[in-house]
Order: structure tokens, then C-alpha cells, then sequence
């Protein structure tokens, strides 16, 4: 059992150190270990700031324990310190001393200790765990709200208040990407000559059409470009469950997008920058009863569910061999939901290919 608790231990310092290099972002933030050595109020102020724009933003993490230097305007980290004396601060004592300055109190704020290793053996660091809070949260001693930015914890404005302060009882969503696979021409290409030769050995007499593509597909010379394919899925992120919205969709690109639409094979071409509108409304699908009459079918989106929407994929032509980072496509999204504020946001496709690639 010992041996397992030193290797849980050993783990999270290397999860702390694969921070390093890491750059600061709107839901990380690294402050140094010499921060709990200054006076009480001094810490409170500057933990309570974060804290409250982490909960009133998207949630975050911040890590006490690292020391961190300038890369340009941005914050990266740059090596785990000395750490801290978990006898001058406990991690309980640190839990409660940002929780009791934070109002109302974050539901799930956590402070978790990560014993060193080596010279620095019987010290801690310290990882601030605050989720998205479901209402606005104020820093008491300034008595102000913060927001988190890519660089800093920032005064909110009255009116953001007053929306941070309805989320909780209405509906929020945003917009994901999931399955990026990419099928290079040459991997099309081996595939349908695979094909064909298992089509070929299996008899003399081949009715194309029948359960085989026509002849045409097997003929075609080896394509010139590389398919992208994605998919795209609506997130409830509220506390509401969501029965009806508008999802508008508009890209940003250079190359070809296609959108196929099951059950139809035909594809449809999107010119670059044109929006595209999708509405997912309760009872939108139907079916059929016992007596032959239709009947609505319940279509809803409980609290942290997904749901693919549009229930179509999305293609991507570029040029075959063309590194994908070389090229940029821009999805921007709005959600109009019932009684609520629209959802919009930005997404690099790309970047999500780079990583699946």
C-alpha cells in the first residue's frame, strides 16, 4: 500500500511538471509559492480575484508552486519552486481562506496537495480546483466580480453581472467538434483498389449496382485531394434542461465544404462565409402509434448531455498531401435558446485536425 501511494505521489508531481512551457489561459493560471508567505490580506486579494473570474467565466485551475516568466504579453511557466511549507499553510487552512472571501460560496472549490520530491522533500505545492459557478460570484474584499481573459482577472461590467446572475435558471449551450478523421487520397485510393480486386475474385459474373458501387467508382482515377470529415455536437452547459433552439452555423474557409444530409447521397456544396440555420425543437420527430396516427416524440437536452446537431457530417477538400495546419477554417456559431441570452462562439477546425492527426 505504501508503494502505491508513493507512485500516486510521484504521478502528480509529473503531471506538475508537464506543466512547464505551459502558457497561462483563460482556465490556467501559476503563481509562485513565495504568494502564501505575505500578509493574509495580501493573499486573499489576489486568490479571490482569480477565483471569482475562474467561477464567473468557464472554471479553472490555479497552481501554487510554479514560477512563471514573460513570453511576449503571455505568462508561461517555467520550473516548480521551492514549494510550500504545509505546516505554515495547510491545504485546508488555504481551502478556507479563499472560500470564506468568495460570495455566495462555489459549490466544489477544492484545494488538493502535491507532495515534492528530492531538496525540496516535505513541501507541497498546491492545485486550486473552481468549477463554472452557476450564478456571479464577488471577491469580498473589493467587493467587485471578476472575469478571467487569456491574461488576467478583470472587473466585470453591471450588466455582465446581471446575466452571470440569471444563468443558473436558464438555458446555456455551446458548440463542440468530435469525430475529425481524414482519409488522404492515397488511403481512397488503396481502399477502392482493394475493393475491386475482392469484388473480382469473387466470380466471373459481377452485377455492378447490386450491392457493388458502379463501375465508374472503381475507374476514377486517384483523387486529387484529401477528405476531412467532422461532426458537430450541441453541449447543455446550464442547468436547464433545453427543449428548443436555433443553431446558426457559419464558416470561414478557402476550400471546399461539403455537408451530407442522411438520407440523401447527393452532397451539397457551401460557399465560403454563408450561414447556415438548424432548428432542434421538441416533437420535431415523429412516429407511429398503435392506431397508425403520429405521434410527437420528446427531443431534449438534460443538463451536461450532447446531442450531434445537425444529425449530418461535414467534409473538408484540400489539396492532397497539404499539411492540414497550413490551412485555416473558421466555424462561428450562435445558439438562440428560449428566455435566454444567445450562446456564440469561435472554433478553429483545423486545430482539431492537427490533433487527431
Amino acid at each position: 500500500m505504501n508503494e502505491a501511494y508513493g507512485k500516486q505521489h510521484r504521478d502528480r508531481e509529473q503531471d506538475l511538471q508537464q506543466l512547464i512551457g505551459q502558457y497561462e489561459s483563460i482556465r490556467l493560471d501559476f503563481k509562485a509559492s513565495a504568494l502564501l508567505n505575505q500578509p493574509p490580506d495580501r493573499v486573499i486579494k489576489q486568490l479571490t480575484e482569480d477565483v471569482s473570474a475562474f467561477a464567473n467565466t468557464e472554471g479553472g485551475v490555479i497552481v501554487i508552486g510554479i514560477r512563471e516568466g514573460k513570453s511576449g504579453k503571455k505568462s508561461v511557466a517555467i520550473e516548480i519552486d521551492e514549494g510550500v511549507d504545509p505546516v505554515q499553510m495547510s491545504p485546508e487552512r488555504l481551502e478556507q481562506l479563499v472560500a470564506s472571501n468568495i460570495s455566495p460560496p462555489i459549490p466544489g472549490l477544492t484545494v488538493q496537495p502535491i507532495p515534492l520530491s528530492g531538496p525540496k522533500a516535505g513541501r507541497v505545492a498546491y492545485v486550486v480546483t473552481v468549477p463554472k459557478g452557476t450564478t456571479a460570484y464577488q471577491a469580498r474584499h473589493s467587493l467587485l466580480y471578476y472575469g478571467r481573459t487569456e491574461f488576467a482577472a478583470t472587473p466585470l461590467h453591471d450588466n455582465v453581472i446581471r446575466l452571470l446572475m440569471t444563468r443558473g435558471r436558464v438555458a446555456q449551450a455551446r458548440v463542440e467538434v468530435h469525430d475529425c478523421t481524414i482519409l488522404t487520397a492515397e488511403q481512397e485510393w488503396t481502399a477502392r483498389q482493394s475493393k475491386l480486386q475482392e469484388v473480382q475474385n469473387a466470380g466471373e459474373l459481377v452485377i455492378y449496382g447490386r450491392g457493388v458501387p458502379p463501375r465508374e467508382y472503381f475507374e476514377a482515377p486517384k483523387r486529387d485531394y484529401d477528405e476531412l470529415s467532422f461532426r458537430l455536437a450541441v453541449v447543455n452547459t446550464g442547468e436547464v434542461t433545453i427543449r428548443d433552439f436555433l443553431l446558426s452555423v457559419a464558416f470561414t474557409t478557402n476550400f471546399k465544404l461539403y455537408r451530407v444530409e442522411p438520407p440523401a447521397d447527393s452532397q451539397v456544396e457551401v460557399v465560403p462565409d454563408n450561414t447556415l440555420r438548424y432548428r432542434f425543437a421538441e416533437g420535431a420527430r415523429k412516429t407511429t402509434g398503435a392506431k397508425g396516427e403520429y405521434l410527437p416524440v420528446e427531443k431534449t437536452i438534460f443538463p451536461d448531455d450532447r446531442v450531434f446537431f445537425p444529425n449530418l457530417n461535414w467534409f473538408i477538400h484540400l489539396p492532397a498531401g497539404e499539411p492540414v495546419e497550413r490551412h485555416g477554417v473558421l466555424l462561428r456559431w450562435t445558439i438562440y435558446l428560449d428566455d435566454a441570452p444567445p450562446s456564440s462562439g469561435e472554433i478553429d477546425i483545423t486545430e482539431h485536425f492537427k490533433k487527431a492527426n
